[in-house]
Formats: structure tokens, C-alpha cells, sequence
């Protein structure tokens, strides 16, 4: 009898591959975060995805781990529904930035 124990742990891995392929650029170019990739993000990979928008990824409050919260927050739920649109120009949009 076969092992799956070698195919299940490359499923397992293969989400936390496709995390590390993401681009946290911020133009339209390819790579690009979505809002649909954002969405699905866990809280720290979501920061770092803010902190690489322009402008507002340089004011991602570091020091106030409840108003970055609520950033992310605000942005997850201007991404909702929108899962082809760029995190850059939803965020932007969301955060009232030019």
C-alpha cells in the first residue's frame, strides 16, 4: 500500500508557495496584489501588503497596532466583491489617499 503522507504534505505546502509568489508591487504590472488576493491574507501578510502601497504605505501606523487594524479592516472590506481590482487603487481609494 501506497503512502499519501508525501502528496499530502506538498498540498499543504502548496498555499504557503503561492504566498511567497505574490509581488507586493504596486502598479499595474504584473504581480500585482489583488483585493482578492489581500482578502484571503492573514493579518501580517496584509500589513505588508498596506505598507507597500503608495503613498499610504509609508504611514502605515507602526506604532499603533489598533489603527493599522483598522486600516486593513477598512481596505478587507472595500476589497469585498472586487476580487480582480488592484489592492493599490482600492486601498488609495479607501484610505483617502492622492
Amino acid at each position: 500500500m501506497r503512502s499519501f503522507a508525501p502528496a499530502l504534505a506538498m498540498a499543504a505546502l502548496l498555499p504557503w508557495t503561492a504566498m511567497a509568489q505574490i509581488n507586493f508591487s504596486h502598479g499595474p504590472e504584473e504581480g500585482a496584489v489583488t483585493c482578492g488576493q489581500f482578502v484571503v491574507m492573514d493579518s501580517v501578510g496584509q500589513m505588508q501588503a498596506l505598507t507597500a502601497v503608495e503613498p499610504i504605505g509609508g504611514e502605515m501606523p507602526d506604532a499603533d497596532p489598533a489603527l493599522a487594524a483598522q486600516w486593513a479592516a477598512t481596505v478587507n472590506a472595500a476589497c469585498t466583491g472586487h476580487p480582480d481590482r488592484l489592492l493599490q487603487d482600492v486601498a488609495v481609494e479607501a484610505l483617502g489617499g492622492n
